[in-house]
Formats: C-alpha cells, sequence, structure tokens
C-alpha cells in the first residue's frame, strides 16, 4: 500500500500537527507518540500490512501507553488517537519538533525487510540531525495547572489536618492523595494543579504491561516524606525497562 519514501524530503518545520504545505517525515507508514509538547516518539511500521493491521496496531499501542498519537499513512492522512479512546482521520500529521526512536516498546513484534531497514536508517538520520543542533527537553512549564481565581485562592491556601494541601483528598483505593490544590514550589504556589494518585497510573508498556512509570507521565503526586508537589515529565517513560530485559 506504500512505495518507498523518496530521499529528497525529510523536511521538518516548526513545532506542531498542523502539515501546512511542509513535508513531515516521509518513511511512512509509521506511528507517532506525544511524550511532551514538541517531543514526538516515532516506531516505523511495515509497509506491506494492510491499513487495517495498521489500524489494530495502533489500538493496541494506545491501549497500553495512553498517550496521545497519531497512525501516519501518508503525507496527507493521519488518524489520531487520544487516551480517552477517541479515534480521528485528518489530513494533518505531525511535523517539527524533536523526533526520537527505541524508547517505547512495540506491543507486537514484526518482519524487517530490506525496505523497512532503508526507512529505519533515513529515521536513524534525521534522529541524529536533530540531536546534533543541541538544546534540551522540558515538560510542560504550566505542570498541567490553570491560574487560581479569587475564590481559589481563598479557599485552597494553607494546609489542612497532618499539614495536606488543601483540596487533596485520600483516595480509598491506594491510599494516596489525589485531587486539585495550590503548587508548594513558588512558582506555583498561585497555581491550581491536578494531582494524581497511584489510582491514576494508566500509562503502561505495550511489550510487558507493567507501568512506565511509578506515577503517571505529566502528572503531579504529593510526596509524603517531604509534603511536597512534585511533577513527572512525560520523558520519564524512557526509564522503564521490562523485567526480561534487565
Amino acid at each position: 500500500m506504500n512505495t518507498a519514501p523518496s530521499k529528497k524530503s525529510n523536511r521538518c518545520n516548526s513545532i506542531g500537527y498542523a502539515n501546512h504545505g511542509i513535508q513531515p517525515f516521509d518513511g511512512f507508514p509509521y506511528y507517532v507518540t506525544r511524550i511532551v509538547p514538541a517531543l514526538y516518539h516515532v516506531i516505523l511500521l511495515p509497509s506491506e500490512w494492510t491499513e487495517a493491521s495498521l489500524i489494530d496496531f495502533a489500538e493496541t499501542q494506545v491501549g497500553f501507553n495512553n498517550l496521545e498519537a497519531c497512525l501516519v499513512l501518508g503525507p496527507d492522512h493521519g488518524l489520531w488517537f487520544t487516551p480517552d479512546g477517541g479515534k480521528t482521520h485528518s489530513r494533518d500529521v505531525p511535523v517539527g519538533g524533536i523526533l526520537i526512536k527505541g524508547g517505547l516498546k512495540t506491543c507486537k513484534e514484526f518482519h524487517r525487510s530490506s525496505e523497512f531497514e532503508e526507512r529505519a536508517r533515513w529515521l536513524n538520520a534525521r534522529v541524529q540531525e536533530i540531536r546534533g543542533r543541541g538544546g534540551y527537553i522540558r515538560g510542560d512549564p504550566s505542570h498541567g495547572g490553570r491560574p487560581a481565581t479569587d475564590q481559589e485562592f481563598e479557599a485552597l491556601s494553607g494546609v489542612g489536618f497532618g499539614g495536606v494541601p488543601k483540596g487533596l483528598v485520600v483516595c480509598p483505593e491506594c491510599g494516596r492523595l489525589r485531587g486539585e490544590c495550590l503548587g508548594t514550589a513558588e512558582r506555583y504556589k498561585t497555581s491550581v494543579l491536578p494531582v494524581s494518585c497511584r489510582c491514576g497510573n494508566i500509562n503502561r508498556c505495550a511489550r510487558c504491561g507493567n507501568t512506565l512509570h511509578e506515577w503517571k507521565l505529566s502528572s503531579n503526586f504529593f510526596n509524603p516524606s517531604d509534603r511536597q508537589i512534585w511533577y513527572v515529565p512525560g520523558f520519564a517513560c524512557f526509564g522503564h525497562k521490562c523485567p526480561d530485559l534487565v
């Protein structure tokens, strides 16, 4: 269903999803996971697979990872997936940002033909080119929060019983705190931050099924030892190791 990509494209522009005349990486078909803003993980897929097989792979992969993703079938043919089960066809596909590979394990193994290996070399060249530019990656600077209204600031200021930030409650399932509260770090003391308990950790490895991190990716958690709110950036998933690969 796909021909080998031409060597003259592989061009990316500024960060974003919409394709406004700019050519995305053209090693179709592939699956792109949005790790954090401007950081995209690419999984190449066999070109001999039918569209139904490609969609089945994508649905299974996103079901484990629970991260926003796009199955890229062509320069203007993408199928977008959201963690809540949403699926939308679009002419817009991911372009720009930083591309990485090899961090997330796949939900199934597949044959790597000579044509696949050629696309893999092109992807590796693109990744190395981007890495050579330098710079660094950061997570969501807002930590998923929003500015507190006057009413919220008044209601959530200070701490409750046991020094727990106001707005947090104990989860009856895991015993950890969850809810919304003002940030504990100076920068976030006027922001309302969502706080997850362990039950909120839905990001799993598609290979072994274990969680990708101790806490939900791109989320905040309350640490009882220092009574601080800590943020887990999406790229923390790359520290995961499958038990049989450790």
